[in-house]
This record gives C-alpha cells, sequence and structure tokens, in this order.
C-alpha cells in the first residue's frame, strides 16, 4: 500500500490539534423535528401518548417533551403553515 506522500506528492504539516468530540445538536433543534411530522402526527402523539423524545443520532442526548410542549409547536407549526389572509 502506497504512503500519502507517494500518492500526492510532499505533505507539509501546517497545524497540530487535539481531537475533540463536538455535536451541536440542541433542544431547539430536536424541537424543529418534531414539527417536521407534521399537525396530525403532533396531534396524534399529544392524544395518545402525551409526550415526545428525541435522540440525536450522533451523539445519543436525549431531549423529552412533555404535552404543553407539542402542543406549543403543533401551533408554532399550524401559525407557519396558515393560508395568509
Amino acid at each position: 500500500m502506497a504512503a500519502l506522500g507517494d500518492r500526492f506528492g510532499e505533505i507539509q504539516l501546517l497545524d497540530r490539534r487535539p481531537v475533540r468530540f463536538h455535536c451541536s445538536c440542541s433542544r431547539t433543534g430536536a424541537a424543529t423535528s418534531l414539527a417536521l411530522l407534521g399537525n396530525a402526527e403532533l396531534s396524534e402523539m399529544i392524544l395518545e401518548d402525551g409526550k415526545a423524545e428525541v435522540t440525536c443520532n450522533f451523539c445519543r442526548a436525549r431531549y423529552q417533551f412533555g404535552d404543553a410542549e407539542l402542543e406549543t409547536i403543533r401551533r408554532e407549526l399550524s401559525k407557519s403553515t396558515a393560508p395568509a389572509s
């Protein structure tokens, strides 16, 4: 197997940085994901479970939403999708 320098020419090290894990997920992003489900699905979640949980696929952070929060998300979604008068 050829070394990287053999394939691409001379490699020059410009900087060294420690490797760190960072995920940009947030509760706001999780709420936005729930809004993508749509009005009907959110209404069903509120009536059937009264809660929802969103888990980030990258860092596994869990965001839990109660029925009042789900209703707020549903209302905001209804406002943004309502036809203009």
